[in-house]
């Protein structure tokens, strides 16, 4: 999520669930292929790599939304 993206409601929950313990990624890979810079993101949002994702996703009684 872009600091320059229109207002929607992703804003709003992402302040909610920021403090819910959700955590929300971005991989590194997809960012570089959009030329989006760290400094674009909003700070709610970690860098991580597609291992480290997959893994993440793997772990028991985690929900995860892909998008």
């Amino acid at each position: 999520l872009r600091k320059n993206a229109r207002p929607s409601a992703i804003f709003d929950w992402l302040g909610g669930a920021s403090k819910s313990r959700v955590k929300v990624l971005a991989d590194d890979f997809s960012l570089r292929e959009r030329g989006i810079q760290r400094s674009e993101l909003i700070p709610e949002v970690q860098i991580s790599n597609v291992d480290a994702l997959v893994d993440f996703l793997l772990e028991e009684k985690r929900k995860a939304i892909w998008h």
